[in-house]
């Protein structure tokens, strides 16, 4: 990804980049979306987005400590999510004891933006159980 930003800049990384964060749906269905996702990604500075990709890259590895979690925890996964996909989030919420999660349907990586409603019901309803 960084390679693909220096050498083509940001306009490919996210027109490449952005069937990853939504549902098929919603590349379809929500147009004024996924255009003001466009906007943010190619407003967003290159240093800052290579910064922010080599962080990720260097960043330990923290799965193996997950059941360390002693605090209510939520995991909120789109069902279509390429990034993190709700296999991933299943092995999380198994390894945090008492973990709540929800897949939400019809969303991908951005499920906050996909679906606000369920995404905040599911929400509200977490933090109305605590």
């Amino acid at each position: 990804a960084i390679e693909s930003i220096e050498k083509n800049g940001i306009e490919a990384f996210t027109e490449a980049g952005l069937p990853n964060f939504f549902a098929p749906e919603s590349l379809q269905s929500q147009k004024s979306t996924l255009e003001h996702v466009r906007s943010m990604m190619a407003a967003t500075p290159e240093t800052t987005l290579v910064e922010t990709l080599r962080a990720f890259y260097k960043r330990e590895e923290s799965c193996s400590r997950l059941q360390e979690i002693k605090v209510p925890a939520l995991i909120l996964v789109g069902k279509e999510d390429k990034i993190t996909p709700p296999e991933a989030a299943k092995l999380m919420h198994q390894k945090i004891e008492g973990s709540q999660l929800e897949i939400i349907a019809h969303a991908g990586h951005l499920s906050n933006m996909e679906r606000p409603a369920e995404f905040n019901s599911a929400l509200v309803t977490f933090l109305g159980s605590l």
